[in-house]
């Protein structure tokens, strides 16, 4: 739920082969795939990381410096965007008729 956050993105199954590889000598085998979130605004950006905190060290460096990054950019950004947001529809099709859930967040 990021769009709660404000948060636009694309969530995606990405598959893998399975392998085994070690790690601190003990041998760990990779699942079937792993999920990979995509964000691809700059606002988006600076909601996420205001709103999202890692406890691994370089997970939270890392959003450290999109932070930066974001302050940086964003009030060039707004300055021809303000507002907008676009989504690429890739695919239309009939599921036919099925119960659908309000996802909207509130403000």
């Amino acid at each position: 739920m990021l769009l709660h956050f404000g948060v636009h993105c694309n969530i995606k199954f990405i598959k893998t082969k399975e392998r085994s590889h070690v790690v601190r000598g003990n041998v760990v085998k990779d699942g079937p795939g792993h999920w990979r979130l995509t964000i691809g605004d700059i606002t988006s950006m600076a909601n996420f990381v205001r709103g999202v905190s890692c406890t691994v060290e370089y997970k939270q460096s890392a959003l450290d410096l999109i932070h930066l990054y974001t302050q940086e950019h964003i009030a060039k950004h707004h300055k021809y965007v303000s507002g907008v947001h676009a989504e690429k529809i890739v695919n239309i099709e009939d599921i036919g008729v099925r119960d659908i859930y309000n996802l909207t967040a509130e403000e």
